[in-house]
């Protein structure tokens, strides 16, 4: 027991880490070379977290005093929570990390349900509610937190619980609830990072509560929070994540503002609550999204609007250009003019808008003045000479406006003239007192603009500290020009003391500035000038000059050297486990890039060794799934199908769900088509139809799996293919039915008569129930199949002999006569011309011959002359007429000769008539003469 406090003791003085707190990202440049050494004598390796976890349930099981035991039922549910952390997402961990979040809250619970005579009873309602959220209950962690601020109002997790409980009450709608919570979480104080969070949500719980200006004034103390940063909103040094903030703040900002009355409400409430510097972009965002609604005459009013109250506002020039251009484009000549007219006025030479503009935005507004000044005195010189029914007056009036705005225009620029020059002063006395601008150039002029002295290297060097020490004090827009001038000072200091021992470090520092600026072709110079002077450069700035060199190679697209600079960063001792990925992902990239450089020179084959090296060099790339879907591309481009193949199905195992999978299947089709593998080209389109994508695009697979299946004569896996495409994709009908007819004819050609029957019938049954689904095709393979299966009906009717006892076998032949007919006249229905005339003749003969049977039928035994004489003459009169049917079906087949219809079946149908009818079929000339009538 007591060797395990001891080792336990340690442990139970360590805190916890903080809730969701981020990890260190990967170093920066800059990062590298500020990051100080620790040095520890004799490190001290802590325990497997398993091993601790065993130890203090040990512990827990024996006597000890009160707060030992609590302190270790504490730390045991902090390493339980920490596991179950660790394990989450780790699919081998299996529900793992929930029972070590379920161990973690029942020991908190169980800490918190003591009498309290134990200090941090917050910590253990901020833990708790940590655990609950990780194990999936929201609902549990939120009761956590209404309990930690209700009970614990100084508690310093006080200001993330309100915001967090503000995130969960604006997702549950409560808005109301929300605001307390958020208001709760801005009023602990402006330190926290969650304070700018809670400002932002505090704002949008307001506006979804339609308290416009509410929302108005906590989104005014955002921005006013974050003006430094609205100064930087357009420029490249501001962070995704606080532009994207700012971008949203003024687009909910603009959304109140709509509500207020627009432009006419952003100056009632800032006349009200103070101007702000940041006040244009308020009026820009507003019309920027008028402009997006397409109501142009607002969003340009918007602009105006903030140039009319602030004309000398060095945004001001530019919202009035962007109003005009807004008219121009959208098709607003009047206003346009207008507006042009009003800026050429507004900034009239020696007015006071433009006395008091300054230089920079008179620069940038000059040649716009330029061009809309020639604009508005073109346009009314074209007024001038346009021909039309103008009065005088008018004509006039436009005269004196042209010769106005052309005088206007040579007065303005009569001469196009420019000019400008900075300078700075330093010693080291200004250095001492703080005064590190002016150090700088003292201590410049100390080390390059005299004769060489004793201290010239250490003013040179002083220099180099007098610029970092003063960049902190900078505006963030003079920083970059000032690392600038440090970079080139530092270049200085290695040209004239190339020997002293500095001059290396000072290269590998003037190379990362120049780096971070994005001097990419002097820095790689400087990186590689450093490395050269060999052991006086430490390891540190070793490493910095490699990555300078590596990076700048591969921004200037040299990613062979790229490839090389970050090869020789993993070799390098004392590597960060972080920016080892970094580097990984860098080196896979410049592999990468050496691949698409290939590529586009055409050789294509080179570009796919390239992509495959992506995987080789470094195996857990991210770009490595890229890597090889390119390498498929381009050995497709390259024709080698054999090896496309090979990669796309390397590609298909290892990446079962990425997002380009539909694709690889698809390639992986055409280059088994192409390599003349029809069946695995049919078994990849199979895969290809059961992929999710665009139902065309599968339904075109399955059918091309099928054809192919058929092609290679594979006909069981045809049947298969067909089969299943007819299930899956019944619509459109003509493709399904075409389907269909495909596996009649397979098995046609399997000798399957009745699975061919079954699939005749289903094309008859479907065009009958296709409706408006019906095309000219699908009515022809119905037509057709219902024709192949009337046939073996009317063969049937045939075979059937009327003989003794005539009842039963007149009735049998009379069944069946019934069937044939519903056959015939069910393909006839189907009107294609081929297939009615041979349903029609098929009717006519189906009554002809039954007339004939009865008349040829077996006479019944033992009956007189009388009665037999009798009997046939009842015979002829029931006979009669079906022959009349007949002869009335085979006219109807006549008659389509005239409508340009004159077949096989045509042909028969006269030919039968003038058996049937030889007074008016059988005589040639007037046959020829009616045919000739028909027609």
């Amino acid at each position: 027991m007591r060797a395990v406090a001891l080792i336990l003791l340690p442990l139970l003085l360590q805190g916890c880490v903080s809730w969701l707190q981020r990890e260190p990202g990967p170093p920066t440049l800059a990062s590298l070379q500020a990051r100080p050494r620790t040095v520890q004598a004799e490190p001290v390796v802590a325990p497997p977290a398993g091993q601790v976890m065993a130890g203090y349930q040990v512990l827990l099981q024996q006597p000890a005093p009160p707060e030992l035991t609590w302190e270790a039922t504490r730390r045991l549910a902090d390493l339980q929570l920490e596991q179950g952390e660790e394990r989450l997402g780790d699919a081998s961990a299996g529900d793992a990390s929930a029972q070590d979040f379920a161990s973690a809250i029942a020991l908190y619970r169980r800490l918190l349900e003591q009498d309290g005579a134990f200090a941090g009873r917050d910590r253990l309602l901020y833990q708790l509610a940590r655990a609950e959220a990780l194990a999936g209950r929201p609902a549990r962690s939120q009761q956590a937190l209404d309990q930690l601020v209700r009970e614990h109002p100084n508690s310093p997790y006080l200001q993330e619980a309100q915001f967090r409980r503000g995130e969960w009450l604006f997702a549950q709608a409560d808005y109301a609830g929300a605001e307390h919570a958020y208001a709760a979480a801005v009023a602990a104080g402006e330190a926290s990072p969650f304070h700018q969070r809670s400002l932002f949500k505090l704002g949008w719980a307001l506006f979804k509560q339609q308290h416009f200006e509410a929302a108005l004034d906590a989104f005014t103390r955002l921005l006013d929070r974050r003006a430094d940063a609205l100064e930087r909103l357009d420029s490249d040094a501001l962070a995704r994540g606080e532009r994207e903030l700012l971008q949203d703040t003024l687009r909910v900002v603009s959304l109140s503002f709509i509500q207020l009355g627009g432009a006419a409400g952003i100056d009632r409430y800032f006349l009200q609550n103070g101007g702000r510097g940041w006040l244009h972009r308020v009026y820009r965002s507003l019309g920027d999204l008028y402009l997006k609604q397409q109501r142009i005459l607002d969003a340009a009013g918007a602009y105006l609007a903030f140039v009319r109250q602030h004309p000398s506002h060095p945004q001001a020039p530019g919202l009035q250009l962007l109003a005009i251009d807004n008219f121009t484009k959208h098709g607003f000549p009047s206003q346009a003019l207008a507006a042009k007219q009003e800026l050429a006025e507004r900034y009239r030479l020696n007015g006071p808008a433009w006395r008091e503009l300054d230089p920079s935005s008179r620069a940038e507004l000059t040649p716009h003045l330029r061009r809309h000044l020639r604009d508005l005195a073109a346009h009314y010189h074209a007024l001038v000479q346009q021909k039309g029914k103008a009065s005088k007056a008018q004509r006039d009036a436009w005269f004196e406006q042209a010769v106005a705005w052309y005088r206007h225009y040579l007065v303005r620029f009569p001469g196009e003239a420019e000019s400008g020059a900075v300078n700075f002063l330093l010693a080291e006395l200004l250095f001492e007192r703080g005064a590190f601008n002016q150090a700088v150039v003292a201590y410049q002029r100390s080390a390059y603009d005299y004769p060489p002295h004793k201290d010239a290297a250490e003013a040179g060097y002083a220099a180099l500290l007098a610029f970092e020490k003063q960049t902190p004090r900078l505006p963030e827009a003079q920083r970059p020009e000032w690392q600038r001038q440090a970079a080139e000072s530092g270049l200085r200091f290695a040209d004239r003391f190339g020997n002293d021992p500095r001059a290396a470090k000072v290269l590998s520092r003037s190379a990362q500035q120049l780096f971070e600026l994005g001097d990419y072709a002097r820095a790689r110079t400087l990186a590689r000038r450093s490395l050269k002077s060999g052991s006086s450069l430490e390891q540190k700035a070793q490493r910095v000059s490699w990555m300078v060199a590596a990076h700048a190679a591969f921004e200037l697209a040299d990613y062979v050297e790229a490839e090389v600079g970050y090869s020789q960063l993993l070799q390098l001792p004392g590597s960060e486990k972080n920016s080892q990925g970094m580097i990984r992902e860098k080196l896979a990239a410049a592999i990468y890039q050496q691949g698409r450089a290939q590529r586009e020179k055409g050789a294509t084959a080179a570009a796919a060794r390239h992509f495959l090296r992506v995987g080789q060099v470094v195996p857990g790339a991210t770009i490595r799934a890229t890597a090889e879907y390119d390498a498929a591309a381009s050995l497709i481009a390259a024709s080698r199908w054999a090896e496309a193949a090979e990669v796309l199905e390397a590609f298909r195992r290892r990446y079962p769900k990425h997002e380009s999978i539909a694709d690889v299947q698809r390639k992986l089709a055409l280059v088994y088509l192409q390599d003349k593998q029809p069946l695995q080209a049919a078994a990849a389109f199979e895969r290809v139809a059961a992929t999710p994508q665009a139902i065309d695009v599968q339904r075109q697979a399955a059918w091309q799996a099928a054809e192919l299946y058929q092609q290679a004569g594979s006909g069981k896996q045809a049947v298969t293919a067909f089969k299943r495409y007819v299930k899956r994709f019944p619509e459109p009908q003509e493709p399904a039915m075409e389907a269909r007819q495909r596996l009649v004819e397979l098995y046609q050609q399997q000798d399957q008569s009745a699975k061919r029957d079954y699939w005749l019938r289903q094309l008859v049954v479907t065009q009958r129930k296709a409706g408006q689904a019906s095309s000219e095709r699908s009515r022809y393979l119905a037509a057709h199949a219902a024709l192949r299966l009337a046939e073996p009906e009317f063969s049937a009717f045939e075979r059937i002999p009327l003989k003794r006892p005539l009842a039963r076998s007149l009735k049998q032949k009379k069944a069946q006569m019934q069937r044939a007919i519903q056959a015939f006249e069910l393909a006839a229905g189907f009107a294609q011309a081929g297939v009615t005339t041979q349903a029609t003749f098929r009717l006519a003969e189906i009554y002809r011959l039954f007339g004939e049977s009865l008349l040829h039928s077996e006479r019944p035994a033992g009956l007189s002359a009388v009665e037999l004489e009798q009997y046939e003459l009842l015979l002829e009169e029931q006979a009669f007429p079906f022959e009349e049917r007949a002869i009335e079906a085979h006219q109807v087949n006549a008659r389509r000769a005239a409508q340009g219809s004159y077949d096989a079946w045509v042909r028969q149908s006269f030919e039968r008539l003038a058996a049937l009818s030889p007074a008016r079929y059988a005589k040639q000339e007037q046959g020829e003469r009616v045919f000739d009538a028909l027609r």
